[in-house]
């Protein structure tokens, strides 16, 4: 947390489980902090490019945890 080097941007992700009615509920969330304006700006548009295709990947894997989580 303390590493604030110039030119950098740092992610935290995290999983939770919840209990949800009769079953859970996933939960993911992603932090991004870049370490100056200028590696804010940058990240953006890079995420700005990458966004759709993490999306995907993203509900794919969730739905890939259901399905594994339901059993067969």
């Amino acid at each position: 947390m303390a590493f604030g080097e110039p030119g950098w941007a740092k992610a935290v992700i995290s999983h939770e489980v919840f209990a949800h009615g009769g079953g859970s509920r996933l939960v993911t969330e992603t932090r991004i902090r870049g370490t100056d304006p200028r590696a804010r700006r940058r990240f953006a548009a890079y995420w700005f490019l990458i966004r759709p295709g993490v999306g995907l990947i993203r509900r794919s894997a969730l739905a890939a945890a259901a399905r594994r989580c339901e059993g067969p």
